[in-house]
């Protein structure tokens, strides 16, 4: 199931954030290179809630995260309709379509939004 965080998915997103760090060497950070507390990640979902061209989305399976997507939208007048996108799912569940989702649901975010031009 994908959908957007809240501020009640703060400590599982953190904690599900630092453990795909350390599963992938894809990722921006490594293992153990950041710490992130639920404090700081309620923080971030409020900012993100708060402009209207960016989201954070969850893939959760019964009670854990497996994934999320970030999309930061741009700031100035002429990237406003453009995000900068990050994604990050649990290796027990890559190869399983969950990308494919998070894609997905993310176009129909953007295209909700109007940030549609290809």
């Amino acid at each position: 199931m994908i959908r957007q965080a809240t501020v009640k998915d703060a400590e599982k997103l953190a904690a599900l954030m630092m453990r795909v760090d350390g599963q992938s060497d894809f990722m921006m950070f490594e293992a153990g290179e950041r710490t992130l507390t639920a404090e700081q990640m309620e923080k971030r979902i409020l900012s993100v809630e708060k402009q209207s061209n960016s989201v954070i989305l969850i893939a959760a399976d019964e009670e854990d995260l497996i994934g999320y997507m970030f999309a930061i939208g741009g700031t100035a007048n002429k990237n406003r309709h453009s995000a900068y996108l990050v994604i990050g799912i649990d290796e027990a569940f890559t190869g399983k379509g969950v990308g494919k989702e998070f894609f997905a649901e993310m176009e129909r975010w953007a295209r909700s939004k109007g940030m549609h031009r290809f």
